[in-house]
């Protein structure tokens, strides 16, 4: 049996803005069944994320597999947060994105 869209399953899996948090890489794919489709789909995390998932097609379903994306886990157990601003300058007007763990003494 062939999987459906694995894009689609995604957007229902983890709504609207999954792209956020997952990438795909179609070049990694693997057909282990002959069918000319992708059976085994690696995905990568999204920046300041976690994480191993895979993406397996079983029996007409996808499944996801390995370890879900999640924030950094820091040393101290915490997790970091996604997106961050830090900011600089007199006025604290000089502001920048960062993501994950990223360390606010670094430039």
């Amino acid at each position: 049996l062939r999987c459906t869209d694995l894009q689609s399953f995604l957007q229902r899996e983890f709504g609207a803005s999954w792209k956020d948090e997952l990438h795909m890489n179609s070049s990694e794919n693997l057909d282990l069944t002959g069918t000319g489709q992708a059976d085994l789909v690696p995905l990568r995390c999204g920046v300041g994320l976690e994480g191993q998932p895979l993406a397996a097609c079983h029996e007409g379903k996808w499944r996801l597999l390995g370890d879900a994306c999640r924030p950094f886990q820091t040393s101290q157990g915490c997790r970091c947060k996604l997106r961050w601003k830090y900011c600089k300058g007199l006025f604290q007007n000089k502001c920048i994105l960062w993501h994950g763990c990223h360390p606010a003494s670094e430039n």
